[in-house]
């Protein structure tokens, strides 16, 4: 096997090395960049430190060195020293977990890499040379830390380990009693025992909410879905309807989502366990259970596929193109990794067949949006509310393709800073309102003025549209929408004439 002694070293340009989008690592880790930019400054870059690198294009892919990347670029390099490997995408995956010259990954990092491997644990474990019982428990902590994303990934491992164990819905509140506490491994332990009395092995974590008819496939749940042989599932992608009456879309009513004056949902549920999604409280209601039978779990919805085939524009759009907008997955993630592909290529398609519409649609999983190829009409964006999501999310939409790219900032729980704004087309900035589900509340909230402003000046500086939120509080807000669509605005955008003295003043003269 090659090793990186056995090659040559080249010095290469700083702006042609790029991050590889699947890299494990959570965030860079600021004491270990200002270690290495130290180094840099005190001695310079050591060839013997180079960074491992791949071929991609006229580029490179970095499959080693992201810390010394981040740490050249802010001690002003602008090229350093790489091996140059080629290397397939599993072998190049594989040493982004292996190679670690600054900083081993973390478990819950190490257990997210073997998670999103596509290998099974035993695979994994002897591609990577660990034992398998020590990945096993790193999958775990990572399944757990990804579905409470917010403050999981903030939590002690082993207690991760042992939350795994109780049922899904139940990970919120122990990670949150877990923190909050700061329970010990054993009072952990102790607290997963509660959930699971009564609870008998192996049982389901679909609790339908009424008894769908198992031959209509109006409403089928991911896990009925995996058991449907290949020629049912591709007869309801999207479904013959008969002489049965097709679904249109949802007109929205609220200013909840008022960039889109449509929703359309032929997909519904997620396993995210946001603290403030108001979608899960809604789909958990039991007057929700016609249209939600699976709860918030995650459900294709065939007869809605065909919606776009049945509707038309209406008048409205020609002075407000928000009437032209349809939000696409307001109750889902739909680019989500437990999302069929079959189901996003499905409502793809239904895209396609409707330019005369635009489909917003938002993801916490930008990197999988890169997956599928985007018509044209649909507006792709990605949620950002913490900046823990920011390098993520500029990195995916360096490669996604699709008309409108944009950045849902609703709540913006924390001062955000961007490096690549460019390469997003229009920014939404919003804040919360209260919500209680599975017996966690939070409050409604609003954030600061100042983290608001330094973010409108950070998206004007890129030539980005700007749209505020009627929930951050906030009289005379921007309203606008990519490329200066039309838009019918709540508030003057000039003071009355009575207010113009010195105009008038000069006019009497």
């Amino acid at each position: 096997m090659t090793t990186p002694s056995m090659l040559q070293v080249e010095w290469l340009p700083l702006v042609r090395l790029h991050p590889h989008p699947d890299n494990p690592r959570l965030a860079p880790r600021d004491d270990i960049v200002e270690q290495i930019r130290a180094q840099l400054a005190a001695n310079g870059f050591d060839p013997a430190h180079a960074l491992i690198v791949r071929p991609l294009g006229e580029d490179w892919q970095i499959l080693a060195g992201h810390h010394r990347r981040v740490a050249a670029e802010q001690a002003g390099l602008d090229r350093v020293p790489c091996w140059v490997r080629k290397l397939d995408d599993k072998a190049a995956y594989m040493l982004l977990a292996t190679s670690n010259a600054q900083g081993e990954p973390t478990p819950i990092e190490r257990g997210r890499h073997a998670l999103n491997s596509g290998m099974d644990i035993k695979a994994y474990a002897a591609s990577a040379g660990r034992a398998r019982t020590s990945v096993e428990n790193e999958v775990k902590a990572a399944r757990v830390a990804e579905a409470v994303t917010d403050i999981g990934h903030a939590t002690a491992f082993s207690q991760l380990v042992e939350i795994h164990a109780a049922p899904k819905h139940e990970w919120r509140s122990l990670v949150g009693r877990v923190v909050r506490d700061n329970l010990t491994v054993e009072k952990t332990r102790e607290e997963v025992a509660k959930t699971r009395i009564g609870r008998s092995a192996g049982a389901a974590d679909i609790k339908p909410t009424r008894r769908p008819d198992p031959d209509d496939h109006d409403h089928v749940a991911l896990e009925q879905w995996r058991k449907l042989d290949a020629a049912t599932r591709q007869s309801l992608l999207p479904p013959e309807l008969g002489d049965r009456p097709a679904l249109h879309f949802n007109r929205q009513t609220s200013t909840d989502i008022e960039w889109a004056m449509w929703s359309w949902n032929p997909v519904t549920g997620c396993e995210h366990t946001c603290p403030y999604c108001y979608a899960r409280e809604i789909a958990n209601q039991r007057r929700m259970a016609e249209a939600y039978p699976f709860g918030f779990a995650p459900t294709l919805h065939p007869r809605r596929l065909a919606a776009p085939r049945f509707m038309q524009v209406p008048p409205e759009a020609t002075t407000d193109t928000r009437y032209r907008n349809v939000f696409l997955g307001s109750m889902a993630d739909m680019f989500g990794r437990w999302v069929p592909a079959e189901w996003i290529e499905a409502a793809l398609t239904m895209i396609a067949e409707a330019p005369e519409w635009n489909f917003l649609c938002l993801t916490k999983f930008p990197k999988r949006m890169t997956e599928f190829n985007i018509p044209p009409n649909a507006w792709i964006g990605t949620t950002v509310d913490l900046q823990a999501r920011v390098n993520g999310a500029e990195e995916a939409f360096a490669h996604v393709g699709s008309g409108v790219r944009w950045l849902s900032c609703e709540p913006l729980i924390e001062p955000l800073r961007f490096k690549h704004l460019d390469r997003f087309h229009w920014i939404v900035i919003g804040g919360a309102s209260s919500t209680r589900q599975d017996g966690y509340d939070t409050p409604e909230w609003r954030p600061p003025f100042e983290w608001i402003a330094d973010l409108v000046a950070q998206a004007r500086d890129s030539g980005l549209k700007i749209y505020m939120k009627t929930n951050l509080g906030i009289e005379n807000r921007i309203i606008e929408l990519p490329f200066d669509a039309p838009v019918v605005r709540d508030h003057p955008i000039e003071a009355p004439a009575a207010f113009h003295y010195l105009r008038q003043y000069n006019d009497a003269r």
